[in-house]
């Protein structure tokens, strides 16, 4: 099937298809101009396309200005039935943060970044069971911290990483979600920070965890 013109492409758990963000195009005068990232569709093969957000949408949900100019990038949950989306601004400045949406686009939680963007480019990591959440930002310092969302808890719990450490890579959840392990970009050392907050464990690591396995 044709995507159009889509940025960012992720696998659909529940059906034969994907999740992708697509840009549009429009013509001003003599010219056409190209929108990053205008919306996050769901494409299954044998059904009509389901349009779950625009950005302008998403923007507002975070409380960002509707001239701010984003990027969206997709990322559902093992099950399927929800799908957390990344608000950047395309500039790369500050702001942005996640909404978390259903396969229906109706927006269950809100988590609009305190400080700046992501210290890493990697996306948010969904829990085995897709009832958790973890992504990186920065404290109101600019410090690295690993914020874990939980369905059914109005805000995040964050830990604060050690910013010996540097940027971080993308990060993977133990099988019993109790932890999750951040590796620095160095690719000299990694971070366990427990899901339920408290103080990270830093261990000696090389390269980046594809994944925990039991």
């Amino acid at each position: 099937m044709s995507l159009g013109d889509g940025d960012q492409v992720a696998g659909d758990p529940a059906a034969a298809g994907v999740f992708t963000t697509v840009s549009t195009s429009f013509q001003t005068g003599v010219s056409v101009v190209t929108t990053p990232d205008a919306t996050v569709v769901i494409r299954d093969e044998g059904r009509p396309p389901v349009l779950l957000a625009t950005a302008r949408q998403l923007t507002r949900d975070l409380g960002l200005s509707r001239r701010l100019a984003v990027t969206l990038a997709v990322y559902p949950s093992p099950s399927g039935t929800e799908a957390a989306v990344t608000v950047r601004p395309a500039s790369g400045g500050l702001g942005g943060g996640l909404v978390i949406l259903t396969r229906s686009g109706r927006a269950v939680a809100r988590l609009p970044a305190r400080a700046g963007a992501a210290p890493a480019p990697g996306g948010p990591a969904w829990s085995p069971s897709g009832k958790s959440l973890a992504y990186l930002g920065t404290t109101s310092g600019g410090a690295p911290e690993l914020s874990v969302w939980s369905a059914g808890r109005r805000r995040p719990v964050s830990s604060a990483l050690p910013a010996s450490a540097g940027r971080y890579g993308e990060c993977v959840w133990a099988p019993d979600a109790t932890s999750v392990l951040c590796p620095a970009s160095s690719g000299s050392q990694w971070v366990i920070a427990p899901t339920g907050g408290g103080q990270p464990a830093v261990v000696p690591g090389l390269g980046m965890p594809v994944a925990w396995l039991r």
